[in-house]
């Protein structure tokens, strides 16, 4: 995980709550707060990559004090934004169309063949 996986932004989307850390068993992360945070409602957004490499993405908020009357909307990042996504895309494309040919590579000898068979009422021969 990135120091960016996790981040906690205040009521003005300003946030630099410290680097993202994870626990001594490994299976959670956490972030130290800023102490003496002023009331309002806060806005934690997380982006990780699961056990079986899909991105999750949430935010959900919570409140110190009196909760502010608005929250920062949190945007979070698509799996399709960057270069991996731009190269995951074209990889997928280009073996798509690669099995648009092989099949219909197969299709086009498979019927060549049967039309030179002897017999098959195709051909003069």
């Amino acid at each position: 995980m990135g120091d960016d996986a996790v981040r906690v932004l205040d009521p003005r989307a300003s946030g630099s709550t410290g680097a993202t850390r994870p626990t001594p068993s490994g299976t959670t992360y956490s972030v130290r707060l800023l102490s003496g945070l002023p009331d309002g409602t806060y806005t934690v957004a997380y982006q990780v990559v699961s056990a079986d490499s899909h991105p999750v993405a949430g935010a959900f908020t919570f409140s110190v004090g009196a909760p502010s009357e608005t929250s920062v909307p949190a945007s979070a990042r698509t799996s399709g934004d960057g270069p991996v996504g731009l190269l995951y895309g074209l990889g997928r494309y280009v073996s798509y169309a690669g099995f648009v040919v092989l099949a219909g590579g197969a299709a086009f000898v498979l019927a060549c063949w049967a039309a030179r068979r002897p017999g098959c009422g195709r051909c003069s021969g």
